[in-house]
């Protein structure tokens, strides 16, 4: 089975590269590869080659080796080369002035990391990503509070709250 090192892989975007041994081109890997295990940078891993969209793709990662020295994680602000905060809201605001709402999560694609809420007030569909939910599990039908704002391209939800059912 080939084996090789995690180059990089975004947790919250959910992909990544692997860096193969016998110095083929670098992989891309899905979350969907790599299951309910995580991966980082520099870890050994092993997997089988499959076709993506775009081309070859890893599949079905295994971890053989952790990497005993993980590069620090990047604060949601930015690191200190620039770049800043990617997504979401513009750095000035601050996610608890925004309206708290409540509504019924009408759907969400854990493979994506991303789903739409139905407002209680009637009002538009919301969007959300999975980094809005800061580690919680939701399911459709799921009645959920949140704070509403802005986003690229219409409203979207942070700060997500499971309410009692």
């Amino acid at each position: 089975m080939p084996t090789g090192t995690v180059k990089w892989y975004n947790p919250e975007k959910g992909f990544g590269f692997i860096e193969r041994d016998g110095g083929e081109e670098d992989l891309f890997v899905h979350r969907s590869a790599v299951g309910y295990q995580t991966v980082g940078e520099g870890d050994r891993v092993e997997f089988t080659v499959g076709m993506g969209p775009k081309g070859p793709a890893a599949d079905s990662v295994t971890v053989l080796e952790s990497n005993p020295n993980p590069k620090p994680q990047r604060s949601p602000d930015g690191g200190s080369n620039g770049g800043g905060r990617r997504g979401g809201f513009e750095s000035d605001v601050d996610p608890s002035s925004l309206p708290l709402v409540s509504g019924v999560v009408d759907r969400f694609d854990d493979l994506k990391g991303f789903g739409f809420i139905k407002q209680d007030n009637g009002g538009a569909d919301v969007f959300f990503h999975q980094s809005a939910l800061n580690g919680a599990r939701v399911y459709q039908g799921d009645h959920i509070e949140f704070r509403l704002g802005e986003g690229p391209k219409g409203p979207r939800a942070e700060q997500i709250r499971l309410l009692d059912q």
